[in-house]
């Protein structure tokens, strides 16, 4: 306790008296004496300044009232303060130390040791340090009740059973904006193989999950946001959750509605417990009893339709408006080889050109078979013998089935135009000379058959090209018919001594 506030109090009675009641008692003794001085010559004034003098005779008194109490008062705080400072001394000497103890200084640096209550408002215009030589000292913040509601420990904890208010610096900037925040610095000496840290919010007191971290929400709404755990930890959103990139979880499980964009599945998407509407990804027992599985893929389609549940056909196509085929197949080139076209009532196997040719009573016949079929009927009812063969053009290497002119030669394949390999033996390395003839048959629209050509052959030879066995004459002589063989068109061919 320091005396100097009771001598300024004495202090400032004594100005006040130096101030006020000494100027105004001299002021009136002024009066009075001019007064007296013309009191001769202004009778009414007289009267007046009589009145005036008798006013401030007792405002003078009034004023040594009010002296000799505040005199009063501050002997008495006088006295107050001096048995103080023979309290002070006694207890410093006790305690055998200077004027820095446990009491409180003006205008000095204090350091209390020891237990002290401050009844008035204390303003600390420096810094102001707690020190704790153990850590069970901390600071207390009481209400008026002597609750405890702020403890501040030395090890840096905080307790609180209240708020904690932020305020931003401003609005312009974000900076500004979002000047509140808690910020973690790394640890002394911190690398990342040191491991994470960062701010810890601890859920666990009372074990249990209603310890919770709550984020508020906006018109009273209590909680737009909680994290909690109740064996695992969960967080809960109020509302809608946006990301702006991936969410990566091991179990995904949607309660009412997903929409969802894009997705991509790199496991198991198990949908087999969903109700299934049109809009719905189905299962994959939904495409086993239609498609066989190899190497977790559905490869090919194998329909039983003894176990079906249906008797409607296993396939079914019902054609549009379009002239197109319904089934196609093709080969390993992306051509088609097979079809079936229901618009103009046909199936085709092959091509125009290289239709499929039946070889067992089990194949299908296309049209060209059975066409020639007839032809070796009408040939076998009294036509010309030969074989048949189509017209390769102007060639010395003609294809499977063909003939061709070529340079006054003749060359004819060794399998003709119905796929009969005729010769399949040796062949020959150089011409030899033959005297025979070759005669060449047009067949009619009507059934009968025309001589197109006929050749006399003088030097044949069998030889190999491209794989192929071929029959060559050479010095043929033209003796019948002009021009040439319509290219790509059957003949009926027989050769003398060979067919």
């Amino acid at each position: 306790v320091s005396l100097d506030g009771i001598t300024e109090d004495i202090a400032g009675v004594q100005d006040y008296i130096d101030i006020h009641v000494t100027p105004a008692l001299a002021g009136a003794v002024g009066d009075i004496n001019a007064l007296e001085a013309t009191q001769f010559t202004q009778g009414d004034e007289l009267e007046r300044l009589k009145q005036g003098v008798d006013e401030g005779h007792q405002k003078s008194d009034q004023l040594r009232v009010e002296l000799d109490d505040t005199t009063g008062i501050a002997m008495a705080n006088r006295a107050k303060n001096s048995e103080q400072d023979g309290r002070l001394d006694a207890v410093e000497a006790a305690q055998g130390s200077g004027p820095d103890g446990n009491f409180a200084e003006l205008d000095k640096t204090n350091t209390f040791t020891d237990v002290n209550t401050f009844t008035a408002r204390t303003v600390l215009n420096n810094q102001l340090t707690f020190q704790s030589e153990t850590d069970s000292v901390r600071l207390y913040m009481k209400n008026k009740t002597g609750d405890t509601n702020f403890t501040l420990f030395p090890n840096g904890s905080i307790n609180t059973k209240s708020h904690i208010n932020f305020s931003p610096t401003g609005k312009d900037t974000f900076a500004e904006r979002y000047s509140s925040y808690i910020r973690v610095d790394s640890p002394d000496g911190w690398s990342s193989s040191d491991g994470d840290f960062g701010f810890y919010i601890d859920i666990s007191r009372a074990n249990s999950q209603q310890n919770r971290f709550v984020v508020g929400g906006r018109a009273g709404r209590e909680k737009a946001f909680e994290v909690y755990d109740d064996g695992q930890g969960r967080a809960r959103v109020y509302g809608n959750f946006v990301a702006d990139n991936k969410i990566t979880t091991k179990t995904l499980i949607v309660d009412d509605e997903a929409a969802i964009k894009n997705a991509e599945f790199t496991g198991t998407c198990d949908v087999s417990n969903a109700s299934h509407t049109n809009n719905c990804a189905l299962p994959k027992s939904y495409f086993t009893n239609i498609l066989k599985e190899f190497n977790g893929q559905f490869r090919s389609i194998y329909i039983n339709h003894g176990t079906n549940g249906t008797s409607d056909p296993p396939i079914q196509i019902k054609a549009s408006s379009s002239a197109g085929n319904l089934i196609e197949l093709k080969n390993a080139s992306g051509s088609a080889r097979f079809g079936i076209n229901v618009h103009n009532s046909h199936m085709y196997g092959g091509t125009s050109a290289s239709p499929w040719m039946p070889s067992s009573d089990h194949h299908f016949a296309v049209k060209k078979y059975v066409d020639r079929e007839v032809e070796k009927a009408i040939k076998v009812q009294g036509g010309p013998g030969g074989m048949w063969f189509k017209y390769g053009g102007q060639t010395s290497e003609p294809g499977q089935g063909e003939f061709g002119l070529d340079n006054n030669e003749l060359f004819i394949d060794c399998t003709n135009d119905e796929g009969v390999t005729w010769h399949e033996g040796g062949t020959q390395t150089s011409l030899v000379k033959i005297w025979s003839h070759c005669t060449i048959y047009a067949l009619n629209n009507s059934g009968t058959y025309t001589i197109d050509r006929m050749y006399q052959l003088e030097e044949f030879m069998i030889r190999t090209r491209n794989n192929r066995k071929q029959l060559r004459f050479g010095k043929i002589y033209q003796k019948f018919g002009s021009g040439l063989p319509t290219a790509g068109k059957r003949y009926l061919i027989t050769c003398g001594g060979f067919f």
